[in-house]
């Protein structure tokens, strides 16, 4: 899901939807194209599809910590 456009992208991964609003909304602003994901594994297939820039992602997730997805 893309929120804004803009020159880098930035892949928000966080399994909580409450943590990727709040996200959005601190960088809604900014000029940057935004992808969200709910998943670690959902992270890799758009990483790979989208070669992000920046990735922002969640310590703790079901499939894959932040640590293990990075």
């Amino acid at each position: 899901m893309e929120a804004t456009t803009g020159t880098y992208q930035v892949l928000v991964v966080d399994d909580s939807a409450v943590h990727r609003k709040l996200v959005e909304q601190s960088l809604e602003d900014a000029a940057y194209t935004l992808l969200f994901a709910k998943s670690g594994m959902e992270a890799l297939e758009l990483y790979r599809k989208h070669a992000p820039e920046i990735v922002l992602t969640d310590w703790m997730m079901p499939d894959l910590s932040g640590i293990e997805l990075c």
